[in-house]
C-alpha cells in the first residue's frame, strides 16, 4: 500500500516503478537503513520493475566507509530490482566506489541527479529475479 511508511520517506507507484521520495534532512546510515526497510516492505507487498529513490532533499557527507557499508547493506537485502538513486550533486559518489561495491554484489544500481534520466535508465532494465528474468 503506497503512502508514508515513515516520516522520512514517501512511497508511491509510478507506472512500473516504486518511487521513494526522501524528506529533507541530514544523511545517516540509520536513516538509509530505515528507508531501504520501507522499500523492501513495499516490494514484498507489491513487486515493481524498478525503484527510483529520490534523495535530492538529503544533505550531508558520505565518506568512504559510509559508501561501503551502505552498498553492502543494500546488497544484503537481495532486491533483485533495478535501483536508480537520484541524489544531489554533493552526494554523488565521486569515484563510484559505493556503486562498484554494490554492482559487484549483484545490485543493479546507478546514480543520477535528474529524475528524467533515472526513469529513462529504469525503462531499459529488465529485473533479474532468482527464478529468471520476468
Amino acid at each position: 500500500m503506497p503512502g508514508a511508511i515513515l516520516p522520512e520517506v514517501r512511497l508511491e507507484r509510478r507506472g512500473y516503478a516504486l518511487h521513494a521520495t526522501v524528506a529533507p534532512g541530514e544523511y545517516s546510515f540509520a536513516l538509509a537503513r530505515a528507508i531501504f526497510a520501507a522499500i523492501v516492505e513495499e516490494l514484498h507487498a507489491e513487486p515493481a520493475w524498478g525503484i527510483a529513490l529520490d534523495a535530492r532533499a538529503l544533505r550531508g557527507h558520505l565518506n568512504f566507509a559510509d559508501r561501503f557499508f551502505l552498498a553492502v547493506h543494500v546488497a544484503r537485502l537481495h532486491l533483485h530490482t533495478p535501483l536508480a538513486m537520484i541524489v544531489p550533486r554533493e552526494l554523488l559518489d565521486p569515484g563510484r566506489f559505493g556503486i562498484a561495491v554494490a554492482l559487484s554484489r549483484g545490485v543493479d544500481v546507478r546514480e543520477f541527479t535528474e529524475e528524467m534520466a533515472a526513469y529513462e535508465w529504469l525503462a531499459t532494465r529488465t529485473p533479474v529475479r532468482p527464478d529468471g528474468p520476468t
